[in-house]
């Protein structure tokens, strides 16, 4: 992709996700992860899985060690050969641990509409996509958060709406009946039984989408960011994508460079990521992401070098913590170096933003969106 005269197509206002974002809402953090993987009866069937995950406390590396058959480091154990029934063992264990996030979002969305926290996380969104240029939510996680509680308007650039713009997934032609449409759960759908409505949302056989691959992408990408104009760029894939070659698209573990560069569409997104954060003078805003990756991390530290990126981070823990983590183990890292310096705001009231019931105090949240937006540039 080119940059050449494409700044001022891109709004001025960025939002990046990591796992610390939905685990605000039920989601689990990396630790939780692995604990929910190795639980796993599969994985307990397994000694040679289980004697490599508790000499190893990342999930994403041994999962990419399991598949792969490479040397853990980490785990100080000789380069082993994993077979076809423990490759199988990790994969089903994985996505079953995908599949406990989703049912927790799931058992939340059905209490909707007494959600306290469902107005705050539509404001932030609402925000983002309330301009007229493009706009981009990018997130690394491949969980249905956003497309399970999300509310698009019923009609394209609805006029009566807080935003015109309409949330969408580039790349992605088929939906799910209830993809960005919570209320369907209650009055768009006419359900004859209790257990109908419960049936809804579950995933079935054909809300999992088998990605373009090569050819069909490149017939089509020109157009891929003109049709809409506000994008949700999954990164790493999601939790119901298949591979163009028909295997699971999530990219987790070591090499996912490697593993973005053999997926077509992976490859377009994290070219716009580029693309967009390349742009002079943007604001980035990032919640729940720990600065665990270097792709994601060399593109955000050269943003903020060359391209003046403001980074604004909204996360619970104190700046010095937050800093800490950030550097421990990274040594002399430049980009970390370059990411820490480029940030201009950081901000604690993470439950105040998204969790707290609305009618409440709103003084830190309208602080919040006074320092990122700018003040009367946002909406509550």
């Amino acid at each position: 992709m080119s940059n050449k005269n494409t700044g001022s197509m891109y709004a001025e206002n960025i939002l990046l996700l990591g796992a610390g974002f939905t685990k605000n809402f039920g989601g689990l953090l990396a630790s939780e992860m692995w604990a929910e993987i190795f639980n796993n009866e599969k994985i307990q069937a397994q000694p040679r899985i289980k004697k490599l995950m508790l000499n190893n406390f990342d999930y994403e590396s041994v999962y990419y060690s399991v598949l792969e058959g490479l040397e853990d480091k980490e785990s100080l154990l000789p380069t082993l050969k994993f077979k076809r029934k423990e490759k199988d063992a990790i994969q089903e264990a994985t996505k079953a641990a995908y599949d406990t996030i989703d049912e927790t979002l799931l058992r939340r969305l059905r209490k909707y509409p007494e959600i306290e926290w469902i107005h705050n996380t539509d404001t932030l969104f609402f925000n983002f996509g309330n301009t007229k240029n493009k706009s981009f939510i990018f997130t690394l996680n491949q969980d249905l958060f956003i497309e399970r509680f999300y509310q698009n308007p019923l009609e394209p650039r609805d006029p009566t709406k807080i935003y015109i713009l309409r949330l969408c997934i580039p790349g992605i032609d088929k939906y799910p009946v209830w993809y960005m449409n919570r209320d369907s759960f209650y009055d768009f759908i006419p359900f004859s039984t209790d257990e109908e409505r419960e049936q809804f949302y579950n995933l079935k056989k054909e809300d999992y989408y088998l990605l373009p691959n090569e050819d069909v992408l490149n017939s089509r990408k020109e157009n891929l960011l003109k049709k809409e104009s506000y994008f949700l760029i999954k990164l790493h894939g999601s939790y119901n994508w298949i591979s163009s070659n028909g295997s699971k698209s999530m990219v987790i573990g070591r090499g996912k460079t490697e593993q973005i560069n053999n997926e077509p569409l992976l490859r377009f997104y994290f070219d716009t990521f580029k693309e967009v954060l390349s742009q002079d003078k943007r604001r980035l805003l990032v919640i729940g992401y720990g600065f665990g990756d270097e792709h994601i991390n060399s593109v955000i530290s050269n943003a903020v070098k060359n391209h003046g990126l403001k980074i604004y981070i909204l996360s619970p823990e104190s700046p010095k913590s937050f800093k800490e983590k950030l550097c421990d183990g990274c040594g002399k890292s430049k980009d970390i170096i370059n990411i820490w310096n480029g940030v201009s705001g950081y901000f604690q009231c993470v439950e105040d933003v998204l969790l707290k019931d609305t009618y409440g105090n709103q003084s830190e949240k309208e602080h919040f969106y006074n320092v990122f937006f700018g003040k009367n540039n946002w909406k509550l």
